[in-house]
């Protein structure tokens, strides 16, 4: 099973550091997936520079798209043996040295599976980092995992595909 767990470690210091558990590609992939081609590890959180946030992953999105992120020729920079597995997902700033990102802002990017990441806050890192607008009044109890559907790029796609592919017409 793919579980993140939290886990709080102590440092020689005394103070908590926060230790990110990571599942990364042990092996090429080839075939169906197996649970053997990932390693759970554990690596230090880095202590944030200016202008970066440190975001805690809430929620994965698991899409199709990932399974072509482990081959070449796909759209995104193949996934090595080593690498974190890359995954869209919903995420809290949990401590911010970014201006405009405060603490308990909820994101959506590409944060991989793991339970911490680090962004610089732009578009135009690795992880695409984004802030969520809040859900109007009618919706408040929604759930946030609208964001990794209907909402994002999965609803998106369906959306248009129905629109443009399908080329739905009224009555259909």
């Amino acid at each position: 099973k793919l579980q993140f767990l939290y886990l709080i470690a102590f440092t020689r210091s005394n103070t908590m550091a926060l230790v990110n558990k990571q599942w990364v590609l042990r092996r090429p992939v080839k075939g169906l997936i197996s649970q053997d081609d990932f390693e759970l590890t554990s690596a230090a959180v880095p202590e944030l520079k200016d202008g970066e946030v440190l975001l805690k992953t809430l929620y994965l999105s698991f899409d199709p798209a990932q399974r072509t992120w482990l081959n070449r020729g796909s759209y995104m920079k193949q996934i090595e043996v080593g690498d974190v597995m890359k995954a869209q997902g919903l995420m809290k700033v949990v401590k911010s040295k970014n201006r405009k990102f405060r603490v308990g802002d909820l994101t959506m990017g590409m944060c991989g599976w793991q339970e911490y990441v680090v962004s610089s806050g732009g578009r135009s890192d690795d992880v695409g980092l984004r802030k969520l607008p809040a859900f109007p009044t009618s919706m408040r109890k929604a759930s946030p995992m609208l964001w990794l559907s209907c909402l994002g790029t999965t609803g998106l796609t369906a959306y248009f595909g129905l629109l443009k592919v399908g080329d739905i017409k009224k009555g259909d």
